[in-house]
């Protein structure tokens, strides 16, 4: 078996065609196919799961940053806070692209482009030309649409991340436990607290409790766990897309 390999791209101007990406053209075998599966399985859950400790920490730097810049921006001070504030969220949003680039592998995906950073920060200064001054170099990271963009994502990305790690969670409990019910029900108490219930819904209550019903739960969330976990992988993904990839890679 004969599998090609490529670098993944990095820069939107050279992001080729997904049709000619190494898994369009990997040759696929039964077998192949069930390892690439099971791979991109483990690689969406783990992008899912670590996402949801990476926003908190990026969340309470960000916003700690803020809530200690803004109050002293009428003392001019807060400014270079500010910029400082936008440098860490921006090293926050690399770390993020950098995540997404196993993952985009196994699901088929075009990692986050990096985006393109005007020289007025100070570095890429044409040679022999004067270096921008401190305040220049500080108001024209002020002015940088995308740092603001990737500080945003710093603030939000927790929200959807709670959801997404909530759901890929319950997935995979549901499909492990209810998989392996009979290994572990014999060893639950027997349930006597629903005679006191009307006929219906103590009926209902025992259907609940069936090993049967637990069985075939535990069936529904397997079959429905790669595409569940590859939905959560992918709507993450795409929010950070929407906020961090080059605005020029978005209008494509």
């Amino acid at each position: 078996m004969i599998e090609t390999t490529a670098r993944l791209p990095h820069r939107a101007d050279s992001v080729p065609d997904p049709a000619e990406q190494p898994w369009q053209t990997e040759a696929s075998t039964p077998w192949t196919a069930v390892v690439r599966r099971i791979r991109s399985l483990g690689a969406d859950t783990a992008y899912v799961l670590e996402t949801l400790p990476w926003s908190l920490v990026a969340f309470v730097v960000v916003f700690t940053g803020l809530a200690v810049a803004v109050p002293l921006m009428v003392l001019w001070v807060g400014l270079p806070i500010a910029a400082g504030v936008l440098v860490v969220a921006r090293w926050f949003a690399s770390v993020e692209r950098s995540r997404t680039v196993h993952r985009a592998v196994l699901a088929g995906d075009l990692p986050l482009a990096e985006p393109r950073r005007a020289a007025a920060h100070g570095r890429g200064a044409p040679v022999g030309e004067a270096r921008p001054s401190l305040p220049r170099r500080v108001l024209a990271s002020l002015r940088d649409p995308q740092g603001w963009r990737e500080t945003v994502h710093a603030l939000t990305s927790w929200i959807l991340s709670i959801v997404t790690f909530t759901v890929t969670v319950t997935w995979w409990v549901g499909a492990v436990a209810g998989t392996t019910v009979y290994a572990w029900v014999r060893f639950l108490p027997e349930n006597t607290g629903n005679e006191d219930l009307s006929g219906a819904a103590r009926d209902a209550l025992d259907m609940l409790n069936s090993t049967g019903f637990k069985l075939a739960a535990g069936i529904f969330f397997l079959l429905t766990l790669l595409p569940m976990t590859r939905a959560m992988a992918r709507l993450q993904a795409g929010f950070a897309r929407t906020l961090l990839d080059e605005p020029r890679t978005l209008a494509r």
